[in-house]
């Protein structure tokens, strides 16, 4: 259940924060990484596309600043990695890493 509202809460985030119009020569891919409240704290481009384009997308804006994925104590925190996809016509498309179990 927390990966599923997780998983909302990214999708509407991102809708939120995207500029209207946005076109792409090829899906961009990435991996994202979510804390429990719902705060991004990493994201990754997966794919050639993601890398050339991610300025465009609201990935940069929506990651939380001075954040690490690491505790002081060096352990990594409870995160969720989700795959979000902006398609050719820039509409996002957001999944579990590893999908729904």
């Amino acid at each position: 259940a927390t990966l599923r509202n997780l998983n909302q809460k990214l999708h509407q985030q991102i809708r939120e924060n995207k500029e209207q119009g946005l076109i792409f020569p090829r899906p961009l891919v990435f991996r994202v990484a979510v804390r429990p409240d719902g705060t991004i704290v990493d994201y990754e481009a997966r794919n050639q596309p993601a890398f050339d384009y991610v300025e465009r997308t609201p990935l940069p804006k929506l990651k939380s600043t001075g954040t690490s994925t690491s505790s002081a104590t060096g352990s990594e925190e409870s995160l969720a990695y989700f795959k979000v996809v902006f398609t050719p016509k820039g509409v996002p498309q957001v999944s579990p890493w590893r999908g729904f179990r």
